[in-house]
Formats: structure tokens, C-alpha cells, sequence
């Protein structure tokens, strides 16, 4: 793993085996966005039945990254496809309307971990086979002019 902010400390743990997580914990100081990845057809691999549900987790401890996206990228396409996002915590609506029948997200952002979990019900190979990504973010300001 390569870092260019020279006190940046990030660690992986865990297993892609099914039923085991892997963990990618980032310390500060670190100004950069951060991908947790779970590939759905190669190694590192998640396989589970069609019609199972699936959980994928992402947590990190950064105090002012309190929004979390959670993105899809499908074989063959380059196309990043935006599943949904929370900020400060997930609500119904965080999920995109394309993806509500199949995904949910949870999670909790104000902790000093935070932790998001992408949820696929009945799991389709045709529709659910793709790597997922986790980005979390600060929250963006702006101002008003009056």
C-alpha cells in the first residue's frame, strides 16, 4: 500500500472469505478519501447464494469524515454508479431511487468510529455481481451570499 502524506498510518485486516470481514483502518492525520472494496467476481472474492443477503461494512475514525457514499462499479462498464450516501447517519431516503428495491444502508457516523453497512436483499448474479466502494467524506460547507 502506497501513502504520499508521509504520517498517514493505514492498516488492512481480516479475510475475503465468505462469512469473514476485512477491516481497513486509517489513523490520522490524513486528508485523502479512502475506498474499502469488495469484488464480487475475482479473488478477493464474496460468493454467496442467489437469494441470500449480503452485507458489506466500511469504518473508519476520522472525527470531521462524517459522510459516507457507497458506489457500485459492474464488470465491463466504467461507469461509477452512486448507490447512496449518508451524512451523519443513514436515513430511507439515502439510497437512490435506482437501487431501493435491492439495497439498504445503515450505519452509524457520529460515533468515533464510523461505521456504514451496505445491505443486498435477495442477491441476483446478473444484477448484483460488481465491485463496491465505500467513500467517506467531511461535509461540504457553503456559504450564502446575501
Amino acid at each position: 500500500m502506497t501513502s504520499t502524506e508521509s504520517e498517514a498510518k493505514v492498516q488492512m485486516s481480516g479475510s475475503a472469505s465468505k462469512g469473514q470481514t476485512s477491516i481497513l483502518t486509517i489513523e490520522e492525520p490524513s486528508s485523502a478519501v479512502y475506498y474499502c472494496a469488495a469484488s464480487l467476481t475475482s479473488p478477493p472474492s464474496v460468493l454467496v447464494e442467489v437469494g441470500a443477503e449480503v452485507s458489506l461494512t466500511c469504518s473508519h475514525n476520522r472525527s470531521d469524515f462524517r459522510v459516507m457514499l457507497w458506489f457500485r462499479s459492474r464488470p465491463n462498464d466504467t461507469a461509477l454508479d452512486l448507490i447512496g450516501y449518508g451524512y451523519n447517519k443513514f436515513n430511507n431516503d439515502s439510497v437512490e431511487q435506482p437501487f431501493k428495491e435491492n439495497f439498504k444502508l445503515k450505519g452509524d457516523l457520529k460515533a468515533n468510529v464510523k461505521n456504514g453497512f451496505l445491505i443486498i436483499t435477495n442477491a441476483q448474479t446478473e444484477d448484483h455481481t460488481a465491485t463496491y466502494y465505500c467513500a467517506a467524506r467531511e461535509a461540504q460547507r457553503s456559504k450564502i451570499p446575501l
